[in-house]
């Protein structure tokens, strides 16, 4: 929603010819870029640090996760935010890690009860269930 309101400005100053030295869509760009990349700090911390996340959901800085929920994502609150620049450090460290490339390969997706037939069912069963016998 408030995207919207930014591209709203955007094009007023476009078609009204307020004139600045930057482009207004460039304004634009800049700041649903910042708010974007906000949100998926967010999420990619949810997923590969689920419990510093949660840590930091119910943590001394529950207000500034609360703020980054809220959609507060735009200018200083968000530069401001520890939380925040705590995940970006995090996710820096993660990202300049190598990844190998089985990572990246697709696995073949099977139901819970087929990685656990060897166990319930002995493998000889299993292996003829699962296809791999």
């Amino acid at each position: 929603m408030r995207e919207a309101e930014f591209a709203a400005e955007a094009i007023a100053k476009r078609l009204g010819g307020v004139r600045s030295d930057k482009d207004p869509f460039e304004e634009y760009i800049e700041a649903t870029t910042e708010g974007q990349d906000a949100i998926r700090d967010v999420i990619d911390t949810f997923w590969e640090y689920p419990l510093v996340f949660t840590r930091m959901a119910s943590g001394p800085h529950q207000d500034d996760i609360t703020d980054l929920f809220a959609g507060r994502v735009y200018g200083d609150i968000v530069r401001n935010n520890v939380s925040r620049n705590f995940m970006r450090r995090l996710l820096a460290n993660r990202r300049r890690q190598p990844v190998s490339a089985e990572v990246y390969e697709e696995q073949p997706r099977r139901p819970v009860l087929f990685a656990l037939a060897p166990r319930l069912l002995g493998l000889e069963r299993a292996a003829m269930l699962t296809g791999n016998g």
